[in-house]
């Protein structure tokens, strides 16, 4: 009897041993993430216009995947949503909520994608530049919502990404 409740402890304090471990690596792996945006602000404050037009993403062929990488780690997306299993049937907050409750955890979801696509371009995608040279005949009003248009249509082409790697999972 004492044997039985010995190798119960034994089996809990190894549970425990594991979840503080995972614990441990999630919290390194935002190491990546804060590495990859210092390799950007690095090479804009050393040099304040070396990229061509503000896409760093050329000047940072390793950063740019390293931090899609973690961020996509980051907001738990897949194949990074450890947090559920495959397995499982039923999931935490999708069988304890429903209606606004369940729609609020969704939002939040995908309100943190938008906001590490938006990031994404601020530092690699040259944020509201386009693609090409800003025509000098755009200016004042019309140039802002160019630049406000080509920021969302950056932002939402990554979005579109993170969305497609979790339905081709």
């Amino acid at each position: 009897m004492d044997s039985d409740h010995h190798n119960c402890r034994a089996t809990r304090r190894d549970f425990l041993r594991l979840s503080g471990a995972g614990v441990a690596a999630a919290a390194l792996a935002g190491a990546p993430h804060g590495f990859a945006q210092a390799g950007v602000k690095r090479l804009r404050f050393a040099h304040p216009a070396p990229a061509a037009h503000g896409w760093n993403v050329w000047w940072q062929l390793l950063g740019f995947p390293i931090f899609f990488i973690a961020s996509t780690a980051e907001i738990n997306r897949a194949p990074f949503d450890l947090v559920e299993a495959d397995s499982e049937i039923v999931a935490g907050p999708f069988t304890e909520y429903s209606g606004m409750r369940f729609g609020f955890f969704f939002f939040a979801e995908y309100l943190a994608l938008f906001i590490m696509s938006g990031v994404m371009i601020s530092l690699f995608f040259g944020g509201w530049l386009a693609p090409w040279p800003f025509p000098a005949e755009l200016g004042g009003f019309v140039g802002t919502v160019y630049g406000v248009l080509w920021f969302f249509v950056k932002t939402y082409i990554f979005v579109a990404v993170a969305v497609l790697l979790r339905a081709t999972r």
